[in-house]
């Protein structure tokens, strides 16, 4: 069974992947991307790769 640091673990990769599909997908009402959320997008998708590869799968 799961400990539950690791469901913690699962949950900061949904959270962050979620975020960083919304920063990083996202244009405004001209179709153009903003760079904040083009940046806070990438920080998610960094930090969750992080997690994922540290946390959860070990590799690091």
């Amino acid at each position: 069974m799961l400990e539950s640091t690791e469901w913690t673990d699962f949950a900061f990769v949904l959270i962050t992947g979620i975020i960083a599909y919304h920063g990083i997908s996202y244009r405004d009402v001209e179709g153009e991307r903003e760079l904040v959320h083009l940046l806070f997008g990438c920080i998610a998708l960094f930090y969750g790769i992080w997690v994922l590869g540290r946390d959860i799968l070990g590799v690091l």
